[in-house]
Parts: structure tokens; C-alpha cells; sequence
């Protein structure tokens, strides 16, 4: 197309030169025949901008890690001329995560519309923006050209594609009902009776019976139990290890991708058996910390990880200090890159009040450190079960009685 305007222009110009020199006939009307062409030229561009219906979407819009989404771009000629050339430059999405620029050429039918679907694969959770920013329109004879922004239209602004972590349904055990029963009993042994009521729901396996609503129940014809201040603490907690490491990204987001898919996991095993979760993280920006008492609560859990970050610089043993004294009793599940020193005395000290605890250590297989034996059977002796992932492995492991 450049080859074709450079001989355009310049056989114009040549005549034109010609034309000034010897006034010849011919060269006139061939000046004339070419000045029509390059005026409809223009004019097929100034109507393409114009005329011109775009529209982008992507189709799922959000999609879990691994699987592939639609990026869709449709040009609408509502009349009967024919519309110009269209080069639209799109962004997808590369093997690595990061943005990946290509071309698509498009020339819509008069009275017609042209779609195309492109595939984008997600290999890494996030939050991308994919899509056209900018087109180039060319004229039917390719001789002038014209830049168009789209995002500002109507319709057209670049579409957002959110990729989720993937979800395993792991295997567990009802210990966890009984934990958080047992609590509840020793609440009530200890304290005598609960405080005010501050919600009334419907029963769930593991509720203790003395706090049944036997006259409202009877009324509703359903089980409902009653809520009190002192039992209606969260005292199952994941906390999910977010400091930067400062490795090159391509080494750390395998890590990083697997570990926010055990948080997913797990959170998602808790919520189907109805058991309320909290879980905690520092960022860059701030604290990080949900609560979710019912299933429904999940895809809030779920888009956070999808977008979280691992920037932080708060390690795990420094958040179980400040935010965990020695009243906490309950679960915790903690993920992390590594299982230091500082980490396994903290941990030590939560088996010792009896806090149900259990350590997924995600690692890279190249650099898994060799742990001390002895430091190894006191954790062992502890009842501190440690599940070691490695990324690309299924997460196949039990979770016991942690959860």
C-alpha cells in the first residue's frame, strides 16, 4: 500500500509538472482523472469516520486460569456504499500473562456486518485489558489513511477480562464440625450464658442444640438457632503469605498462582459446609481481610485472589503476632513460600493453646530448602500438619481435621 501511493503521488505530480511546463491536453484530463480519484478517496474516509458502528466485547468475561476467552469485534456498514479498509490493532494476551499486539484487517459489506472472534488464552489469573484502542481506516484505493481512537464511543471501550485462580473441591473430614462445636461448648462451660442475640438463622450441622429457637422453630416449621456476640467470632483463619520476593516474575508466578489456588480451595471447602472463614494478608496497599459466613460469599473471596497482589512485606509470623494473642483458639491455615524458623516457633506456640494448624507450603522444586530434622519432629509431635504443593501439581491433599 505504501508502494502504491509513492507511484500515486508521484505520477501526480509528475503531470502536474508536466502539465505546467507544456499545457498539454492529455496531461490535463489525466491531472483531472487522478484529482477525482484522491477526492473520493477522501470522501470514503470522511464517511467510513463517520459512518462507522464498532463494537468489542469479550465472551466469557471472566474465565478461570487455563481456559479461553472470545475477544469479538463487530463493524456495522449501515448503507450501500462500500466502506473503507479497516487495520484494527488488538491486545490479547501472551504465553507469559503479558499483553500481546497483533493485526486484523476488516472490510465491512454495505448494508452488512463484519465480526471477528479472536481467541484469547489465560494463562495467569488477573484483571487485563484486552481489546482495540485504536483503527486505521484506508480508503477503497488505499491511497489515504486516517486514525480513529475508539475507546471513547459508545460500546467501544476496551473490555476488561477477569481470570480467576482454579478451584480444586479437596477432601476433608468432619473433625472440622466438631472443632468448631467443641468451641462453642467450651464458650458456653466457661462463660455461662451467652451474650445478647445478634442474628437468628437457620440450623447447620454441628449447632448446639441448647441454642435452638424451639418456639420460633415452631412457629416457622424449620429449625432456626440463635446467634450471641461471644460465638459469632470467625475462629477459622487462612492467612496467605503476599510479600514480594523480588525474583524475576517468570520464576515466582507459578508460585504465586498455585498458592492463591489453595486459598481458593480451601475457602471454597469451608463455605460449602457452612463454616465461616476469614482470611488475612498484607499488601502493598494495605490490609487485606474478608470474612464469609455462607457459600454465596465465595465469589467475593474468589475475585479478590484474582486480583490480589504479591507485593507485600509483612512476613506470616509478624501477622500472627499482631493480630493473634493468646485468647485466639480455633484454626489456622497459613500458605507461604517457606517454612522459617520464626514461622515454626509461632506455629509451635499456636499448637500449644490448642489451635488447630496447618501449613501449605508452596515451593518451586529447584529451590526447596532441606529442614531440620529435629525442628521437623517437634512440628510432628505438635499435631502441625504441613502439606508441601509444588506449581502445575493437583492439588490432591487432605485437609483433615484443620478445616
Amino acid at each position: 500500500m505504501t508502494l502504491r501511493r509513492f507511484v500515486f503521488f508521484g505520477l501526480l505530480s509528475a503531470l502536474f509538472i508536466t502539465l505546467w511546463c507544456t499545457g498539454h491536453r492529455v496531461c490535463l484530463w489525466a491531472v483531472i482523472v487522478m484529482s477525482s480519484v484522491l477526492l473520493m478517496a477522501a470522501l470514503n474516509i470522511l464517511y467510513s469516520f463517520f459512518a462507522l458502528s464498532f463494537r468489542q466485547y469479550v465472551t466469557p468475561q471472566s474465565v478461570l486460569r487455563g481456559e479461553r476467552s472470545r475477544l469479538c469485534l463487530e463493524f456495522k456498514n449501515a448503507s450501500f456504499l462500500p466502506f473503507c479498509h479497516i487495520r484494527a490493532t488488538y491486545i490479547t494476551l501472551d504465553e507469559d500473562g503479558s499483553p500481546s499486539e497483533d493485526v486484523a484487517w476488516i472490510t465491512p459489506n454495505p448494508l452488512g456486518t463484519s465480526k471477528l472472534e479472536i481467541p484469547v488464552d489465560c494463562p495467569y489469573r488477573g484483571e487485563y485489558l484486552v481489546g482495540v484502542e485504536y483503527i486505521r481506516l484506508f480508503d477503497v484505493f488505499g491511497l489515504l489513511s486516517l486514525s480513529v481512537r475508539v475507546a471513547h464511543r459508545e460500546g467501544a471501550a476496551r473490555p476488561c477480562l477477569l481470570v480467576f485462580p482454579r478451584v480444586t473441591r479437596l477432601s476433608g473430614s468432619d473433625r472440622f464440625f466438631n472443632l468448631e462445636r467443641a468451641r462453642s461448648e467450651n464458650i458456653l462451660a466457661r462463660q455461662g450464658e451467652p451474650d445478647s442475640i445478634v442474628n437468628i438463622r437457620e440450623y447447620r450441622q454441628g449447632d448446639l442444640v441448647k441454642l435452638v429457637h424451639w418456639k420460633l422453630s415452631a412457629r416457622k416449621r424449620t429449625m432456626l438457632v440463635r446467634e450471641y456476640d461471644n460465638l459469632s467470632q470467625i475462629n477459622n483463619v487462612l492467612l496467605l503469605d503476599l510479600r514480594d520476593t523480588g525474583l524475576d516474575p517468570r520464576l515466582s508466578r507459578p508460585v504465586e498462582e498455585m498458592m492463591c489456588e489453595c486459598a481458593a480451595s480451601i475457602t471454597r471447602q469451608a463455605l460449602d459446609r457452612m463454616r465461616p472463614i476469614r482470611m488475612i494478608g498484607y499488601t502493598r496497599r494495605g490490609k487485606l481481610d474478608m470474612e464469609g459466613r455462607v457459600p454465596g460469599a465465595f465469589q467475593a473471596f474468589h475475585s479478590i485472589l484474582a486480583k490480589v497482589a504479591f507485593d507485600g512485606s509483612f512476613s506470616p509470623e509478624g501477622i500472627l503476632s499482631n493480630e493473634f494473642g493468646r485468647g485466639y483458639t480455633g484454626t489456622m491455615t497459613i500458605i507461604t513460600r517457606s517454612l522459617s524458623g520464626a514461622l515454626s516457633s509461632k506455629a509451635l506456640e499456636l499448637a500449644s493453646r490448642r489451635v488447630s494448624v496447618l501449613v501449605v507450603l508452596v515451593e518451586d522444586s529447584a529451590d526447596a530448602p532441606l529442614r531440620d530434622a529435629a525442628e521437623m519432629n517437634r512440628i510432628e509431635l505438635a499435631s502441625i500438619r504441613i502439606v508441601t504443593v509444588r506449581p502445575g501439581q493437583n492439588l490432591t491433599f487432605s485437609l483433615g481435621g484443620a478445616l
